[in-house]
């Protein structure tokens, strides 16, 4: 087993972009073989938290399956989808209302 076959390989796992596999979309920044062990670094950059974790399983369990393949390294490499930046809190002394009925209170 090479580097080269384990890209061969990683070829028949698709890319979470719906842009072919994961090599071809770029995904693959580095194989590393030594004897049975496999390590693989995905570059992973705009991928959500959940959309990494399972293309990290898809990889391992496919390389796992492999003939010659013992062990199975994959790192990932990737710059965080921003999260929505929370609601302002107000100013110490100020109370907020949510949306409500609007308008006068009844007596």
């Amino acid at each position: 087993m090479d580097a080269q076959k384990v890209k061969q390989l990683l070829a028949a796992v698709p890319s979470p972009a719906g842009d072919g596999d994961v090599v071809s979309a770029g995904l693959v920044r580095e194989v590393l073989v030594e004897g049975g062990e496999v390590t693989v670094v995905l570059g992973l950059d705009g991928f959500d938290r959940a959309t990494r974790h399972a293309l990290e399983d898809r990889v391992l369990n496919h390389l796992k399956a492999q003939d010659g393949v013992d062990e199975v390294v994959v790192e990932v490499e990737s710059a965080d989808v921003p999260t929505p930046a929370a609601a302002p809190r107000p100013p110490p002394g100020v109370t907020m209302h949510g949306a409500g009925g609007g308008g006068a209170a009844r007596p």
